[in-house]
């Protein structure tokens, strides 16, 4: 009985120590179906790889497929997560892959992908500035002048304004500066030029009350005048205005419309003035040659 009590005592006091302990040594942790996934597949932590940090191992069948998660200090200062893997050779590496580096602020994290990647719900970029979250779009190859090598979608607020921007970048870090701002009301500015096949402003009411009866049509008296003295039709804004404040296009269009439903209100009134003297020219013609 005292030998079972012993054992026990001794038992116990092992797994105490060995919790308490901070090994030297590689600890090696072989497990079963039950506990990893795969028969074969193992785990186990060690220290100093590859930069003064601890090592968490994972591996499949004779050490040939594993991977490496790597906790550590790196040599210029900050705290690194790398990972590594090795296929089909137990003494090749594949270089470390840096996914996470701290330095003195928060960690930033850090990850190339060669392939394609896949987000099954939100991708999000949260930051706490006058600039915002923010997607980054880069392609190295573009390096002649006055290309973007870098565009960057900022969601932005105070002094910008808040609203989604878009901003270029040149090959040596030239900000060219805004390219398209998307206001939190739904307005939008671009500074460029815009192109389409197809454009629709909807904009009532329309200028069809021009045919109304009630409609007051100037007298062409009245617009030679205001043309004379202004130097531009009725109702449309002057050359100055337009370069100063721009151009309402549907405002506009719809202006445009109300003249040329005037002018044709004008050209019926010509044409019947017209049939009316050719009538009366034939009557002439008639009594003459009487």
């Amino acid at each position: 009985m005292k030998k079972i009590i012993l054992s026990l005592f001794t038992l116990v006091s092992g797994i105490y120590t060995a919790q308490s302990l901070n090994p030297t040594e590689s600890i090696s942790v072989a497990g079963s179906a039950d506990n990893f996934k795969g028969g074969y597949t193992f785990a186990y932590v060690t220290s100093g790889t590859p930069w003064n940090g601890s090592l968490l191992s994972f591996g499949g069948f004779n050490n040939s497929y594993d991977t490496q998660l790597s906790a550590d200090y790196g040599p210029n200062g900050g705290s690194h997560i790398s990972f590594r893997t090795r296929n089909g050779d137990a003494n090749v590496w594949n270089s470390w892959n840096e996914l996470a580096t701290k330095g003195a602020n928060d960690f930033i994290g850090k990850q190339t992908i060669k392939g394609n990647l896949e987000v099954d719900g939100q991708l999000v970029s949260q930051v706490s500035s006058n600039e915002g979250g923010f997607i980054a779009l880069e392609n190295p190859s573009k390096t002649t002048p006055n290309t973007a090598r870098r565009w960057t979608i900022y969601n932005m607020t105070g002094h910008y304004g808040n609203s989604l921007q878009f901003w270029n970048y040149s090959s040596d870090g030239t900000m060219y500066g805004s390219r398209l701002v998307l206001s939190d009301t739904g307005n939008m500015a671009l500074y460029g030029k815009f192109e389409a096949n197809e454009m629709k402003v909807t904009l009532t009411p329309t200028a069809d009350f021009v045919f109304d009866e009630q409609y007051d049509l100037p007298k062409l008296e009245a617009v030679e005048k205001h043309i004379r003295e202004k130097k531009h039709l009725p109702e449309i804004a002057s050359a100055k205005e337009m370069e100063k404040e721009g151009v309402n296009i549907g405002e506009f269009q719809i202006k445009l419309l109300q003249k040329i439903e005037e002018l044709t209100l004008y050209t019926i009134e010509l044409n019947k003035q017209v049939k009316k003297q050719a009538e009366e020219i034939e009557v002439l013609k008639k009594i003459k040659n009487k």
